[in-house]
């Protein structure tokens, strides 16, 4: 139930309708209060007429319509160039953006003040009452062209790649140590080895494992007296038949008195789409994605590929000056949950195998993932050195085919090579 929450509560506040709803709904009750206050004024603070008080809120309306229309405009196209330049898995970040909401909210809730007090008005009446809704209504006006000048700006600064690149490095920073951070509950004894023969529960159907509630999972085994290791992680795509946890003890029927293998499916949340929050992997992902596209042939743009592989050496700098555990193994009374981990190794394929490959051509990028890789040798923990030595020499060979042979061997750009002539070349 609380992974339940949780996902729906991040679709909420992710989206573009939570937030703006709510902000509209409270104009609405605004202007319904002031209504209500301005009925019980013994005297008027704005003398108004009630024709003019109407045609203040109707020109206010008119124009809301306007300017919120512009500003979906300039979204819609902000997310078209993100999603084309970029990568496509950025736009649910950019709409989660609290200010991208506001400025939907502030308008379309300033329509719907305008409206219910258009409504809620008395004809006839001719008195200073309704002065207040109407200065109420030019303070919201005046409010929202605020909002909109703040939205024109960041938005500007948002579609630079160097701060999407920023917002994505701080979220996945935040997803790693998330991940990989020590848990208060570990269990303690022996670890037993995988057996096949263990006991295991199926996905029903596929999708991305998006979050994984432990809380729910290390009830459901306490309560059962099972010991659970987890066959998936956050960002695992599952088939349909594919087991998702395996029973070190116990078995699947020991669950049925606590809501049987229905709850543990349950707490392993599966949806169309990876999230962030639970997979720093994905993180990863989109900062290759970005680094990738950026050398293709359409883009042609190698300083931003040059950007991301900074950001990237930053990100493996600190993720491998230490260890980093292979599995989480928690308890809870007498049950037990392991979850496994994201290798480091998987990590570090996403992050450069791609795009040394899309580099073979470059020879300033060829020299750049050398020397991002040069760089994590230097920090990097001696655990994490047989998968860097890997990785390492899987990029060397994808950097160095034949014809290229000696044509980045530390040189400076522009500089000749010492066994060639211009009449080589």
């Amino acid at each position: 139930m609380r992974a339940f929450i949780r996902r729906h509560y991040r679709d909420l506040v992710n989206g573009l309708l939570f937030r703006p709803i709510l902000i509209t709904v409270l104009h609405a009750a605004l202007a319904v209060l002031v209504v209500v206050i301005s009925r019980h004024l013994e005297e008027p603070l704005f003398s108004r007429s009630a024709d003019t008080t109407r045609a203040i809120l109707t020109t206010i309306a008119g124009s809301s319509f306007t300017a919120v229309s512009i500003a979906f405009t300039v979204t819609i196209v902000t997310l078209q160039l993100v999603s084309d330049q970029f990568t496509p898995r950025a736009l649910r970040g950019f709409l989660g953006r609290p200010w991208v909401q506001l400025v939907a909210g502030c308008f379309v809730g300033l329509v719907l003040y305008c409206l219910v007090a258009l409504g809620m008005m008395r004809d006839g009446s001719e008195g200073g009452d309704h002065g207040l809704l109407a200065m109420v209504a030019v303070v919201l006006a005046i409010v929202a062209l605020f909002v909109l000048l703040v939205f024109i700006h960041r938005i500007s600064q948002s579609i630079q790649v160097s701060n999407i690149i920023a917002d994505l490095v701080a979220e996945t920073r935040t997803a790693l140590d998330r991940h990989y951070a020590a848990d208060d509950r570990a269990a303690d004894g022996p670890r037993p080895e995988d057996d096949d023969g263990w006991p295991r529960v199926d996905a029903e159907e596929a999708g991305v494992v998006q979050s994984i509630d432990l809380d729910a999972l290390l009830d459901l085994a306490a309560d059962a007296d099972v010991a659970l290791r987890l066959a998936v992680q956050p960002g695992d795509f599952v088939l349909a038949g594919q087991a998702l946890a395996r029973f070190e003890r116990g078995a699947p029927a020991g669950l049925e008195p606590h809501g049987g293998v229905a709850a543990l499916r349950r707490a392993i949340v599966r949806q169309s789409q990876r999230d962030l929050s639970m997979d720093p992997a994905f993180g990863v992902r989109q900062l290759a994605d970005i680094a990738a596209r950026a050398l293709s042939p359409g883009v042609n743009d190698p300083s931003t590929a040059d950007h991301c592989l900074h950001w990237m050496t930053a990100i493996f700098a600190e993720v491998m000056a230490r260890p980093r555990p292979t599995h989480r193994r928690l308890a809870a009374e007498s049950g037990v949950v392991e979850v496994p981990l994201r290798p480091v190794a998987r990590l570090l394929r996403t992050a450069f195998e791609e795009v040394a490959v899309y580099s073979a051509d470059n020879p300033r990028m060829r020299r750049a993932v050398r020397r991002t890789l040069e760089r994590l040798d230097g920090v990097t923990h001696p655990t994490h050195r047989p998968a860097l030595a890997g990785i390492r020499r899987a990029i060397e060979a994808s950097l160095d085919p034949p014809r290229d042979q000696g044509l980045d061997s530390g040189l400076e750009e522009g500089e000749d090579h010492p066994r060639r002539t211009p009449c080589d070349s």
